[in-house]
């Protein structure tokens, strides 16, 4: 993730840059980026649009020469938004970053993981649970409880045994 002028830029928003600066005008809408970048949302690619748009990346306009009844969003990389394109890469490093910096990055990206890691373990050990593990056993008994008591069938034969 980079921030740049108070917005941050993740994997997303770096990879439409990528695309924006490999066109020939330097122009995409919401549509054609989704696909270029494989993302199955529009709004999830039009909100990445507004955050390069606020950190003066792309302008914003509407692709009014696309054939759907409501225009999609277009976004027309400013010149900072090339000059930046082509310094950093998909990943938010520097392309031209040393092989130590890089290192020190994912360093300190495995050291925020091992510290996930041990909080989760933890929780886990100390009784308490993850607590998305612990909703989705609440409501697969729910849905047992449900399934046996509405269509007389029992989900019991589709849980994992211990011997497997």
């Amino acid at each position: 993730m980079i921030s740049h002028k108070g917005e941050n830029l993740d994997s997303i928003s770096l990879l439409i840059l990528e695309s924006l600066s490999r066109q020939d005008d330097h122009r995409l809408n919401t549509s054609e980026a989704k696909t270029l970048v494989g993302e199955d949302n529009n709004d999830t690619v039009r909100r990445r649009f507004e955050r390069l748009d606020a950190a003066g990346l792309v302008t914003l306009d509407e692709d009014e020469s696309a054939p759907t009844q409501i225009p999609p969003k277009r976004a027309t990389l400013t010149d900072e938004g090339v000059e930046k394109a082509e310094k950093w890469d998909a990943r938010g490093s520097q392309k031209n970053d040393t092989i130590e910096k890089r290192l020190e990055r994912i360093e300190a990206k495995m050291n925020s993981i091992d510290q996930r890691m041990a909080e989760l373990e933890h929780q886990a050990l100390e009784g308490s649970g993850i607590p998305e593990l612990l909703e989705a056993r609440r409501l697969v008994a729910t849905l047992n409880d449900h399934a046996v008591g509405e269509l007389d069938a029992d989900l019991g034969k589709y849980y994992p045994s211990v011997d497997e």
